[in-house]
């Protein structure tokens, strides 16, 4: 199994830290431990590549051909969230969705919270609420922040991907939709492709002229050497050939 590990950082995603229950009766020193446990708590996700073990034909989109029977492998989200203790429980849920889902230090692994899905057809906004599991301030609310996971872009199986793998419409994992037709999406491709096809040559053309230039600059610049280096092998060329001929009239 095959993962990637991809990090993002939270602060970005931080909606807000909200104070702890005026009516709380934690002390001053729980209040700010508490607040401190539920600022380190983050969130990650890995993307793992598995074979199905399911042999079937897949379909090249950009030849609408099958290849032969291979083995069809799929990939899957883990959500992650880290650094949960006995002090605080979360509370986690998915946007637009009903559901919400409790954990405490007792549900997790060494205080990470794992969420798998194998559904990378949507991209999902995580929110995540942590609250107090002390009992002096047991269910006071100290930080809410959300968590954007991606979904699999199609799109991104597209043979010229390859040649133009920095392009948005051609990433693998997106956050950001795209709502583009396969027209528009094979226009736009084409376009980018030409477009990083002029730059390599204006990039290369620019690369030979420097170096011409270089040389010109060179001799320019060392134009005198230059020129005594030339008259000396001249020179003796030359006098290597009068030399030549007297010894061979000599014979």
């Amino acid at each position: 199994m095959k993962k990637k590990v991809f990090f993002a950082t939270l602060a970005s995603l931080l909606i807000g830290i909200q104070s702890v229950n005026a009516a709380s009766t934690c002390s001053y020193s729980e209040q700010i431990e508490l607040n401190q446990i539920a600022a380190t708590v983050k969130a990650n996700y890995e993307i793992e590549t598995y074979g199905t073990g399911i042999f079937g034909d897949l379909e090249n989109p950009d030849e609408g051909e099958n290849n032969n029977s291979i083995e069809i492998y799929a990939d899957a989200i883990i959500m992650n969230v880290l650094n949960i203790t006995e002090d605080i429980y979360v509370e986690i849920k998915i946007a637009n969705y009903k559901d919400v889902m409790t954990f405490y230090y007792s549900d997790t692994k060494n205080g990470v919270i794992e969420l798998g899905d194998e559904f990378l057809t949507k991209i999902k906004t995580y929110i995540i609420t942590i609250y107090s599991n002390n009992s002096n301030c047991l269910g006071d609310k100290l930080r809410t922040f959300e968590f954007v996971t991606p979904r699999f872009n199609e799109y991104s199986e597209y043979g010229v991907c390859e040649l133009i793998p920095d392009f948005y419409y051609c990433q693998k994992y997106i956050v950001t939709d795209i709502n583009i037709s396969e027209d528009e999406f094979v226009r736009l491709s084409n376009q980018k492709l030409e477009e990083q096809t002029k730059t390599e040559e204006g990039n290369k053309k620019n690369e030979n002229e420097g170096i011409l230039d270089n040389i010109f600059n060179f001799i320019s610049d060392n134009k005198y050497i230059i020129l005594i280096v030339v008259i000396v092998i001249i020179g003796g060329t030359t006098t290597a050939i009068i030399l030549k001929n007297r010894r061979s009239k000599e014979l």
